[in-house]
């Protein structure tokens, strides 16, 4: 669903990190959603990165419907 470089993504750490939510340990090699923008890298739990990228592409595709480049419902 990415369509700018600014948009997040799910990425494999190359570093080791620390979830922006939980402030867990994310290792090396782990999967990650990640805002290039804040820099910010969430673990890939149900309530921190899982929660970040169901939000990030509801709110895509609500503005695809509004702008018209979508549709509401699939028939």
């Amino acid at each position: 669903m990415r369509r700018h470089p600014a948009d997040p993504r799910w990425l494999t750490t190359k570093y080791r990190g620390t979830c922006a939510s939980c402030a867990g340990p994310i290792p090396k090699g782990a999967s990650a959603f990640y805002y290039p923008r804040t820099r910010q890298l969430f673990c890939h739990k149900q309530s921190c990165g899982q929660a970040e990228a169901r939000d990030f592409v509801s709110h895509a595709m609500d503005e695809d419907v509004m702008a018209g480049s979508g549709t509401p419902f699939a028939n």
